[in-house]
């Protein structure tokens, strides 16, 4: 089962960036949205992860990759 919440909101919830009215409506969706609840969750802990990997100094054969 999913939820029509749009879920481009958790994401701006995780980086705060939300609107403030934005972000009422959403914890009170929370309150009864046990979908979204699990999202929420699986974005923080996705964006723990990301912010444990260390910092890699790319080849510079890669430049033009990461520049594209």
């Amino acid at each position: 089962m999913s939820c029509s919440f749009n879920q481009e909101i958790l994401q701006e919830y995780l980086e705060d960036t939300i609107e403030p009215l934005e972000k009422i409506i959403l914890l009170e969706h929370l309150k009864s949205c046990k979908y979204c609840r699990r999202e929420l969750t699986e974005l923080k802990l996705l964006l723990w992860e990301i912010e444990r990997v260390p910092n890699v100094e790319l080849p510079p054969e890669t430049a033009y990759v990461k520049n594209t």
